[in-house]
């Protein structure tokens, strides 16, 4: 079975995963986990960059387990995400805290801040393309 390919999506509430047999366009299995979002005060939305590597071991587990395949015999791998996100690393790669989510709106006054700076939006266009 040369044919099966995995999809994977991460996106803000959970991943999810599925097995797809492309000969016959059937999916085979599926598996999903859940995100938890830290939220707080002025917007702030993250999340536990953790969670994303064990919400993706456990729904691609669950996929695998459902179609009643193994990983050998994944052919591909499709993977789609949440928008964009900024996770900060440290010189080894390790991450220092949760990743801000594009949800997040707790920057709000320094980016009105930086706007005015740069002259407005047609400014910030003329300036930064």
């Amino acid at each position: 079975m040369n044919h099966l390919f995995l999809g994977i999506d991460c996106g803000t509430q959970g991943t999810k995963a599925l097995i797809l047999d492309s000969q016959s366009g059937q999916v085979l299995g599926q598996g999903s986990a859940p995100h938890t979002l830290i939220q707080g005060e002025h917007g702030r939305r993250e999340q536990d960059t953790g969670q994303w590597l064990q919400a993706l071991t456990t729904a691609t587990q669950q996929a695998l387990a459902a179609a009643g395949v193994s990983g050998q015999q994944i052919r591909g791998i499709g993977v789609s995400g949440q928008q964009h996100g900024l996770v900060l690393l440290d010189e080894h790669g390790t991450v220092l805290r949760p990743a801000k989510l594009w949800c997040d709106t707790e920057s709000t006054p320094e980016n009105r801040q930086l706007l005015e700076w740069l002259g407005g939006e047609a400014g910030s266009l003329q300036r930064l393309g």
